[in-house]
């Protein structure tokens, strides 16, 4: 690990890239220097713990333990591999069955971090006191304010994890701006390592051609009508075009991945509007209310007036780091006046 950022917590949230980037154009690079960054990890703590969603990023990490297990540079048992499952309205999150499934092709058993928000009243304490906390701390959001409940919650169960938790939180390809969610390695009172921010060469081989170059798909057949739910379905052309360019690379590397392609929010539900929940009906407010549905909805209204944190990255001189500081950007791009 190198100090790749400098982090100043608080109102006047600042970030600092104290190490060169570069766009990396072989997309098995990733694979190669995450399963380095696990080995100098399990070298760093004394005991590491991977929070495996079922997500691509936590999937990713996944499949590079699986092949250092394979490999012999790890023992099955060295990083613990745990996945929150939360119930709310008495289901867990929808594709619970799905990551399991795919963790155990892999010979992988998670163990299984179960929070039943309907009836668990301490944990709703400890999750508000959490996100006051933080937030104060921090001098605003971690995350957008209609996704801080579920990352809270995430927060939470990694936190009573008695070990180091590797988490992984893919930054803004485009400006660099960098959120306290992915910054969290910095902050001595969390038990979070942060596997895109562990060092340079990293957090570089995330950074594509494709990633830079790509063109947004084209959403205008879809406007209307649209035959999908809205925007937050995973399965929305907005959703697929903020998340291809790491798909790209993540499939490259691990074609299996492919079986767990799309992800809905950790709840199952989409935190836009007044909480739509997929499949299951209509919106709360208009007959799907419950005791967790009003409760996660006041948790919203409480936070909706905190500042999100979202910092532009600077350079040691205090100079806006853009693409253009990439070390290598002339290789891909030409600017007008150099042709």
């Amino acid at each position: 690990m190198n100090d790749l950022f400098t982090v100043t917590f608080g109102e006047n949230f600042k970030v600092t890239l104290n190490y060169p980037l570069w766009i990396v154009e072989n997309p098995y690079k990733l694979k190669e220097e995450v399963k380095r960054g696990l080995l100098e990890m399990v070298d760093t703590h004394n005991k590491l713990s991977l929070a495996y969603s079922g997500g691509s990023d936590s999937g990713f990490i996944l499949c590079c333990l699986h092949d250092l297990i394979k490999e012999g540079k790890l023992k099955k048992d060295t990083i613990e591999v745990f996945q929150g499952v939360f119930i709310i309205n008495d289901e867990p999150q929808y594709d619970m069955n799905r990551a399991i499934k795919f963790a155990n092709s892999l010979g992988i058993d998670p163990k299984i971090v179960e929070i039943n928000l309907d009836k668990d009243t301490d944990v709703w304490t400890s999750i508000w006191d959490e996100a006051s906390k933080s937030n104060e701390k921090y001098g605003g959001l971690c995350t957008l304010e209609h996704n801080l409940f579920a990352v809270t919650v995430q927060n939470y169960v990694s936190a009573i994890q008695d070990s180091m938790v590797i988490r992984e939180t893919f930054v803004d390809r485009d400006r660099l701006g960098v959120t306290l969610q992915m910054l969290y390695q910095y902050d001595p009172d969390k038990n979070f390592v942060e596997m895109y921010a562990w060092d340079n060469e990293i957090l570089s081989c995330t950074i594509s051609p494709y990633g830079l170059k790509k063109r947004p798909i084209n959403c205008d057949p879809f406007k209307s009508p649209i035959s999908l739910p809205k925007k937050s379905h995973p399965l929305h052309p907005k959703i697929i075009d903020k998340l291809l360019s790491k798909w790209v690379i993540y499939l490259q590397c691990y074609p299996e991945m492919t079986e767990i392609f799309y992800k809905f929010t950790t709840l199952g539900y989409s935190c836009i509007g007044d909480y739509e929940f997929f499949e299951r009906g209509l919106p709360s407010r208009y007959g799907k209310e419950t005791k967790t549905t009003l409760k996660i909805f006041e948790f919203r209204k409480f936070f909706a007036s905190w500042p999100y944190r979202n910092a532009k990255v600077t350079l040691p001189s205090g100079e806006l780091y853009t693409i253009k500081h990439l070390t290598n950007y002339k290789d891909y791009f030409v600017e007008e006046n150099d042709e």
